[in-house]
């Protein structure tokens, strides 16, 4: 209840009106500012539940995605340098530490799996396969499906998952 209030400025947002804003379970919202361009330099805002905002560089290439973990202590950011390829990291909010999640360049989609424990990732070279690695890299990664999904998003604790199979015109949701 209440007026309005503006939490934002300046939110990227693609051609399909998606914005680039994530949040976790503990109220951290984080946001791309700018707008979703290629070979656009953007920055990682990080909003305290007081509004207070924090803007962060990373050193990292240009940031296209960013997911919170559940307990909205780190980011999972997707950057990249050139067409099809991915880089996946996953950045410490309150010390900054960022760690390269994945050595193979080839991965875009990242999202925090439900335990905050592992960060699922679709393979570029392997369209359709979904894998999943532990944020700290002390495991291997290992698959999750491949089935043939386009996207993914592995819904509440206890829950469902959301897939999407397919593009253009063909794009069923599971």
């Amino acid at each position: 209840a209440g007026d309005p209030e503006r939490l934002l400025a300046d939110v990227a947002q693609g051609g399909g009106g998606a914005v680039g804003v994530a949040t976790s379970r503990n109220g951290v919202l984080v946001s791309s500012a700018g707008a979703l361009q290629s070979g656009v330099d953007r920055q990682i805002v990080v909003v305290s539940e007081r509004g207070q905002e924090r803007n962060t560089r990373f050193g990292l290439l240009p940031v296209y995605g960013v997911r919170v973990s559940p307990d909205g202590r780190r980011v999972a950011i997707l950057t990249s340098d050139a067409p099809q390829q991915g880089h996946v990291f996953v950045a410490e909010l309150t010390s900054g530490a960022v760690t390269r999640l994945l050595a193979d360049s080839m991965s875009t989609r990242p999202e925090w799996l439900r335990d905050g424990k592992e960060v699922g990732y679709l393979s570029v070279p392997t369209p359709g396969l979904v894998r999943a690695q532990s944020w700290d890299r002390s495991a291997s990664p290992r698959t999750i499906t491949s089935r043939g999904i386009s996207e993914v998003s592995p819904g509440p604790a206890g829950g469902y998952w959301a897939f999407r199979i397919g593009g253009g015109a063909e794009r069923d949701i599971w």
